[in-house]
């Protein structure tokens, strides 16, 4: 699978409101002067956004991942139930040609003997034969 994150609509909102957040932390710092317990906070809310923003993009991303990964399965199982249905309906068509061409095997060995045996009564009841036997 490929790696590294992808800009989307969704992380790129995301990315303009971190952005935007800095900027408004930054202006308040440059305005209150150095404080040391608001340098300590904005230390805090820029790690803590970045660790929120940083865990947003991983979370879409592995969700992109996630939902490729089942689609490809899925894809996988559909072609290998195509591949069954299509075996299936191969082998049916064989089995139906198979039992049609007994059947007229059938058919036919019947009409043989039918004719086979009429033949041997003409032959029985033949005048020509019956002359030369007596």
């Amino acid at each position: 699978m490929k790696s590294g994150f992808s800009v989307d609509a969704g992380n790129s909102r995301l990315l303009q409101k971190a952005a935007g957040f800095f900027a408004f932390t930054a202006g308040h710092i440059r305005a209150l002067g150095s404080r040391p317990g608001f340098v300590l906070l904005l230390v805090f809310n820029l790690l803590a956004s970045g660790i929120v923003t940083a865990g947003c993009l991983y979370y879409q991303n592995r969700q992109k991942q996630f939902r490729a990964g089942i689609a490809q399965q899925l894809t996988i199982i559909a072609d290998l139930k195509a591949g069954d249905l299509a075996r299936y309906r191969q082998e049916r068509c064989v089995a139906d040609r198979t039992a049609q061409l007994e059947a007229a095997n059938d058919e036919q060995e019947s009409l043989n003997y039918s004719v086979l045996h009429h033949e041997r009564g003409k032959e029985s009841t033949s005048p020509i034969r019956s002359k030369s036997k007596t």
